[in-house]
């Protein structure tokens, strides 16, 4: 049976999404006549992923969705093209491929080449950590971490002149309310922006501290990084999680031969 354009008889690449190399990977996909289909968790990533195939799903995924997904939809091979700081998801989608046998594949984004030696660059581990060193930076303090870390600064928020830069979207919003933010401390933007649009920002709200994630160039944490240190101000970097990823493709060309292989294991089977 045919639904929306996809064979659902024939083995299919579940893509989990909500990046925008996701969305390029699904491009990709689309052009080299995969069957494929993307998971996406916030409504915002579901709607930008229908823009290039209507083959999308919108579902928080644990082990027991994950494994029931994989079964209905006749996945052969999980494609992770989600956040680099989406740990979760990640090393469930590892353990689900291993149990059920299943083609594994980390799509990873890069991330920037940080200049550690420079006294206003600070490298953490975690939020945790972030949020433990902001204050010792200064007070009026900016954070470009998304939404859904930022319960780790809970307490900084009480304490602090915090500003977040978040996602125009309901459930981020929400989030910030929750958490004690006011309406003028929320500044809803979609990025990534330019170094200038950076500069810009943070002289406009007076940023003394700039808290972001090593979420490569696509996240924009280059321009966040250069706009401090031509402004003079202290930047707390959230490195990524370290994931044993069982592989990890950088390029499409990388798919393409994972997927290749991939192909020529069900022909040497069949």
């Amino acid at each position: 049976m045919i639904i929306a354009g996809l064979l659902w008889g024939d083995d299919v690449i579940l893509i989990l999404g909500g990046t925008l190399e996701s969305r390029k990977l699904a491009d990709f996909l689309k052009s080299n006549h995969y069957s494929f289909l993307i998971s996406t968790v916030s409504q915002y990533g579901h709607s930008l992923a229908r823009e290039v195939s209507p083959n999308v799903q919108r579902q928080v995924l644990d082990e027991h969705s994950l494994e029931h997904l994989c079964w209905e939809k006749n996945i052969n091979t999980i494609i992770d093209a989600t956040h680099p700081f989406a740990t979760n998801i990640s090393l469930t989608a590892i353990k689900v491929a291993s149990k059920l046998n299943l083609n594994y594949l980390r799509l990873e984004r890069e991330g920037i080449k940080i200049p550690v030696k420079n006294s206003l660059v600070h490298i953490v581990a975690n939020s945790k950590e972030a949020a433990s060193l902001a204050p010792q930076l200064g007070t009026r303090i900016l954070l470009t971490i998304g939404s859904r870390q930022l319960d780790y600064f809970r307490e900084l928020i009480k304490e602090k002149k915090v500003l977040a830069r978040v996602l125009p979207e309901m459930l981020s919003l929400q989030k910030c309310l929750e958490l004690g933010l006011q309406p003028k401390q929320i500044i809803a933007m979609q990025g990534p922006f330019s170094k200038e649009f950076n500069k810009a920002l943070f002289k406009e709200k007076q940023v003394e501290v700039v808290i972001t994630k090593n979420s490569g160039t696509i996240g924009g944490v280059d321009t966040k990084v250069t706009a401090c240190l031509e402004l003079n101000i202290p930047v707390i970097i959230i490195d990524k999680p370290l994931i044993n990823y069982p592989r990890i493709a950088y390029e499409f060309c990388d798919v393409m031969e994972f997927l290749q292989e991939v192909n020529n294991d069900l022909s040497n089977k069949s």
